[in-house]
């Protein structure tokens, strides 16, 4: 699987800023594009990436726990080993993704977050 390489921490914060004024319909913001980001390891707890396009993303031991990924684009995104407890699924596009030895604990792919 090709991958960029490693996003800064800094322009990740800035992608999620941006991505947050979108979701808010501002029109100072831009809908995350994350397709082929080397993101391994990062931890993404609480992060909002619905509608997000994470296709082909090495997310490979990430922390995705208690974020929402609803109607993310995650094909063939890499999600092996990646801590997924509380995950927001919803309509996400889970097409070819991998989720070997992923941690589903409490994952909710209806979106019923406590």
């Amino acid at each position: 699987m090709e991958t960029k390489t490693p996003l800064k921490i800094v322009n990740l914060r800035k992608i999620l800023k941006l991505h947050a004024l979108w979701l808010a319909f501002d029109p100072s913001g831009k809908k995350a594009d994350l397709s082929y980001a080397n993101l391994e390891g990062v931890d993404l707890m609480y992060a909002n990436l619905s509608h997000a396009n994470l296709s082909h993303a090495n997310l490979s031991e990430a922390n995705l726990s208690h974020a929402n990924l609803s109607h993310a684009n995650l094909w063939r995104v890499d999600l092996s080993e990646a801590v997924l407890f509380h995950v927001n699924l919803e309509y996400a596009n889970l097409r070819d993704a991998n989720f070997r030895d992923a941690n589903f604990s409490f994952a909710d792919p209806k979106g019923d977050q406590p």
